[in-house]
């Protein structure tokens, strides 16, 4: 079973999430974050002062995954990227391996760009809703025109520098008859690695248009996937649905898969000012009806090594402990998840205990649905 007792207080950090600009150029309806906060950039000191905060907590480990995530990181631009990327290195030396990954709306990719990314080494995900009726329906400007055009252009930037983005795809509920164009269009792009994200209650996106009748909807976002992985088998395509591959690993481990989402201080989110949070990226923006806000500090006044024992986080950690435990209790399908995400329960319910969301039921339940059907289908 998944540890979420004492011992998972002694993991590692895996992931830090760091928001170098709250500024972004697009209006996603969806989007989770607040749109009308003053436009603040992170300092190169804030960088630094996030990873020695770990370090001086004795969280960092061999490797560290940076995520430069939240708004539009492209905004922040190539010199403060090159700056934190050497204080970081120079901070936590030689022996820790940093993987660097963005995500984009690629509307700022130019070859300059691409050119840096390459040569930084940095893993590139866009997000992409598919085509132009599908993306511009939710992600535009904030004169209200559609983003596609230039999406596709920083694309094709990518490709011509040699690199081939992760491809983020939110699903609405406009997305769900329209798995074959949509294998037809990542295809025809040349787009291999795909997710899709359900869309989501959470933050300040307190509606989704998937939230009718969640059990049918779960039923329609298996069948949009079946649908898209069936056009892909037909191709004889490499191509990989996070999604699914993710059930797949944790049927073939036979075993639970471990929510870096639900364990503390195994994933770290920084926001712009320095705002340190834990658990779920999104728990960063969002507060609690009992616990407040759930920013736990700020990494230029606060230390981890004191945030992570005391008595307000260790509140916030038994009630989100609780709720894994309860989602090991009453779910058949918990060794797919280990136990949700935080974020999503907040979000949809008003606490950490729950033990069901929509969330769940379209990103696991209904993924699970769709390659349990693939693999008997094998076996016949």
């Amino acid at each position: 079973m998944q540890d979420t007792g004492p011992e998972s207080m002694k993991l590692k950090t895996a992931l830090l999430t760091l928001q170098p600009t709250t500024a972004c150029n697009l209006r996603c309806r969806y989007c989770y974050l607040p749109h009308d906060q003053p436009t603040t950039s992170m300092s190169v000191e804030t960088a630094g002062r996030a990873v020695d905060n770990l370090a001086d907590a004795g969280l960092i480990g061999s490797e560290l995954r940076v995520s430069w995530h939240m708004g539009e990181p492209l905004l922040a631009g190539r010199l403060f990227f090159e700056q934190a990327f050497s204080a970081i290195r120079r901070r936590l030396g030689p022996g820790v391996a940093i993987r660097h990954s963005i995500q984009t709306n690629a509307t700022l990719l130019d070859r300059d760009w691409a050119a840096f990314l390459r040569d930084h080494d940095v893993a590139v995900g866009v997000s992409l809703d598919g085509f132009a009726a599908l993306h511009d329906a939710n992600r535009r400007f904030a004169s209200g025109r559609g983003s596609f055009d230039r999406a596709l252009n920083g694309i094709a930037r990518l490709h011509d520098a040699g690199l081939v983005p992760a491809i983020l795809c939110v699903v609405t509920a406009g997305t769900l008859d329209y798995g074959k164009e949509l294998a037809d269009f990542f295809y025809d792009h040349g787009l291999r690695r795909l997710s899709f994200n359900p869309e989501e209650i959470e933050g300040e996106n307190r509606t989704t248009s998937l939230a009718t009748d969640a059990a049918g909807r779960a039923e329609d976002f298996a069948a949009f996937l079946q649908e898209f992985a069936q056009q892909t088998d037909s191709r004889g395509s490499d191509m990989v649905i996070r999604e699914l591959q993710e059930i797949e690993d944790a049927l073939d481990d036979e075993r639970p898969r471990a929510s870096g989402t639900c364990l503390p201080w195994h994933h770290v989110t920084v926001n712009a000012q320095g705002g340190l949070s834990t658990f779920s990226p999104e728990l960063n923006s969002m507060t609690h009806p009992v616990h407040g806000s759930l920013i736990l500090g700020n990494v230029h006044l606060d230390h981890v090594r004191d945030i992570r024992w005391n008595d307000r986080f260790l509140r916030i950690w038994q009630e989100i402990r609780q709720g894994i435990l309860n989602c090991r209790a009453l779910c058949k399908d918990f060794m797919l998840c280990g136990g949700g995400s935080p974020s999503n329960k907040l979000a949809e319910t008003g606490s950490f205990l729950a033990s069901k969301t929509l969330a769940c039921e379209l990103a696991t339940k209904a993924s699970a649905a769709v390659v349990r059907f693939r693999r008997s289908m094998k076996i016949k």
